[in-house]
């Protein structure tokens, strides 16, 4: 592959222009990951794209090919469904497989909505609140353990005698 311009006109091989684009394209195609993007629509979205530009120069990537770039760029939170795709066989389509990740990024988020709401326990005002509870609470342990201690001072004077 030649990068000098054709001296005759001053303009590049389109050829040329097309395998440097395409390498460009596929490059970008692999290196596409979902930790990059906000969330798994715009991921998706992206592959299209690039796949689209390279269909648009004659060099289509295959249905087996995005799914397997859509696994390979997913994060660690999504295991179970990528080790889920990846052992179909044949694989499911691009449409399909997507479908399923979505599912996953939904059970993912309600997970974490759940655990904002289980941590947030002791959170903010509850903080105050718990740590006013347990000072009351000590102030009454208190209480009650100098009622026990005299308790036991007294009954212990009575059964001496």
């Amino acid at each position: 592959m030649s990068f000098r311009k054709d001296e005759s006109n001053g303009s590049t091989n389109p050829d040329d222009d097309n395998n440097i684009k395409r390498t460009q394209l596929k490059i970008q195609f692999h290196a596409t990951t979902k930790e990059d993007l906000e969330n798994i629509e715009s991921y998706v979205n992206k592959l299209k794209t690039i796949a689209n530009s390279l269909a648009e120069i004659n060099s289509p990537i295959s249905d087996s090919d995005m799914v397997l770039q859509l696994l390979a760029g997913l994060p660690i939170q999504y295991l179970p469904i990528k080790n889920t795709i990846s052992s179909k066989w044949p694989l499911p389509n691009f449409e399909d497989a997507c479908s399923l990740v979505y599912m996953q990024e939904d059970i993912l988020l309600k997970s974490q909505d759940e655990e904002k709401q289980s941590s947030s326990f002791i959170s903010g005002e509850n903080f105050d609140a718990a740590v006013n509870a347990i000072g009351s609470l000590s102030t009454v342990v208190g209480a009650v353990g100098v009622v026990a201690s005299a308790g036991w001072k007294i009954w212990q004077a009575i059964a001496r005698k």
